[in-house]
């Protein structure tokens, strides 16, 4: 399938395809067609325009896959834009009415394998009615996990997500965990930021238990036999150091010594001496 813009020999002339602009005509203004068109279809037009610059005639011809991800957008949405477009004679499709304008439609199954699935979907037995399937909870994840500066993926951190509540972790305590999460980040000024780990990160890595064990540490007091190296093994994993032991590194009054500190990566003003390899990954 092709797709050419009306009239577009008529009004674009340019030496060389593909130039840096285009020509856009006012009468466009006082196009009843183009005016009753659905706002999707009219944002649309100007993008394939534009891309009709790059091929020789204006003559579109790279699949809708292609071009809906060049928009950067759905091929469902992409089909509901472009239809009226065509329909209205602002584009010309050398198929206006083939296949891949119209919704796409499931693969053929076998014939026994549809009609055993048809019993099984209208089976009114009792015990016969399939499982409904509990609603996922990722969105209230989602809102509750602090933005940060960089890409954050939300397709992968959802399947993840998703996953380790199939394994039986209940999604409310993940949720509370990223709410926990944003209250400490946004405390120490880290929210938008790249210190915020992307989410599909803090899943894959369980870091929710790194909030569990901090909030054990923040509980301790000095009676609980932590000794200076166990401090410092915890402010080297979680950044913390345990209630009741002092100064922290960093503090002049600090009782960890400079070589304890450097077994465990840590500067004596109490900075990670060397990045981690999760870290340079986040």
């Amino acid at each position: 399938m092709t797709l050419t813009p009306k009239d577009w020999r008529e009004f674009q002339h340019y030496k060389d395809r593909s130039p840096p602009w285009i020509k856009l005509h006012k009468k466009i203004l006082d196009n009843a067609d183009f005016h009753r068109l659905p706002v999707a279809s009219r944002t649309l037009a100007p993008m394939l325009w534009l891309l009709a610059s790059e091929y020789d005639d204006g003559q579109i011809t790279a699949e809708l896959d292609d071009i809906a991800w060049r928009f950067r957008m759905s091929l469902e949405d992409l089909h509901a834009a472009v239809r009226p477009l065509i329909a209205k004679g602002l584009f010309i499709s050398d198929d206006p009415a083939s296949a891949p304008l119209a919704p796409r439609k499931p693969d053929a199954m076998p014939e026994r394998e549809e009609e055993a699935e048809k019993e099984e979907e209208t089976d009114s037995r009792p015990g016969k009615a399939r499982p409904e399937r509990a609603p996922s909870r990722f969105d209230e994840f989602w809102q509750a996990y602090p933005r940060r500066d960089g890409p954050n993926p939300r397709k992968p951190a959802e399947t993840r997500f998703d996953s380790l509540v199939k394994t039986g972790l209940d999604p409310q305590m993940l949720i509370d965990a990223a709410k926990k999460l944003a209250t400490d980040e946004g405390a120490r000024g880290n929210i938008g930021t790249r210190f915020i780990p992307q989410a599909v990160t803090w899943l894959n890595q369980q870091r929710w238990s790194d909030h569990a064990a901090i909030a054990a540490l923040q509980s301790m007091g000095p009676t609980n036999g932590f000794t200076i190296e166990n401090a410092v093994e915890h402010w080297a994993k979680l950044g913390r150091w345990p209630r009741g032991m002092g100064a922290e590194p960093g503090m002049a009054s600090c009782e960890a010594s400079p070589g304890l500190l450097a077994q465990y990566g840590i500067a004596p003003d109490g900075r990670k001496l060397v990045m981690s390899l999760d870290d340079a990954l986040e």
